[in-house]
């Protein structure tokens, strides 16, 4: 029963930390360079590469550059490995990068940093949108400021899932310097109000059985 109950009261507090909805997907923006305990970041770019299949215009960097990109923040943190960045230069075509997993998963999340408007984030499975988010969006919900680098409202852990959300390709596009993040963790679970429809069904079937021996 003690199992059962912290299921619960860890879908509960996912569900609290929901940001947005749109149709297609849900989202929560939070302080911190990584995700919760339920997960552990599967992708970090420290030795310059990525577990999976890039193409586009991207570079993975390291510290800052004047006017090109900056290494995210989390209040007193600053990255101080590789992340990646988009577009490595604004003046090639597309100014995005795709990134290919070998499987399909239904939950995203990144350390995302200086949040911009121009940015946006698109899922797709087998060639098929199945949901995009901006940094309008985000930056409307946090009250964050556009391309703040100290800001915290504009740097933090983004997480993505949904009641439907299947993806096996992301596309990651900026009209202008830039786009960085790091820490990338994908998953296949369900999102988290399944999780509490689960919980509470152990629940009442935990009670059924109480009842029954006594």
């Amino acid at each position: 029963m003690k199992h059962v109950l912290i299921l619960v009261c860890a879908a509960v507090a996912l569900l609290g930390l929901t940001g947005a909805s749109d149709a297609d997907i849900m989202w929560d923006f939070q302080q911190g360079a990584s995700t919760s305990a339920l997960y552990a970041p599967t992708d970090t770019f420290n030795n310059g590469s990525s577990i999976w299949s890039w193409t586009g215009n991207y570079a993975f960097v390291l510290g800052s550059k004047s006017n090109v990109y900056a290494a995210p923040t989390a209040g007193p943190v600053t990255d101080a490995t590789k992340y990646v960045t988009v577009p490595e230069d604004v003046n090639d075509t597309p100014r995005s990068a795709t990134i290919s997993f070998g499987t399909a998963y239904s939950y995203f999340g990144m350390w995302w940093g200086s949040v911009d408007t121009y940015n946006s984030i698109t899922f797709y499975l087998n060639g098929t949108q199945v949901g995009t988010l901006t940094g309008s969006q985000v930056l409307a919900h946090t009250g964050g400021a556009t391309g703040s680098q100290t800001d915290l409202r504009s740097n933090g852990f983004l997480k993505v899932y949904g009641n439907d959300l299947t993806f096996n390709r992301i596309v990651f596009s900026s009209t202008n310097y830039a786009m960085e993040m790091d820490n990338f963790t994908v998953a296949p679970i369900p999102e988290p109000a399944s999780m509490l429809l689960l919980g509470s069904g152990l629940i009442g079937f935990a009670g059924l059985r109480r009842r029954i021996r006594k």
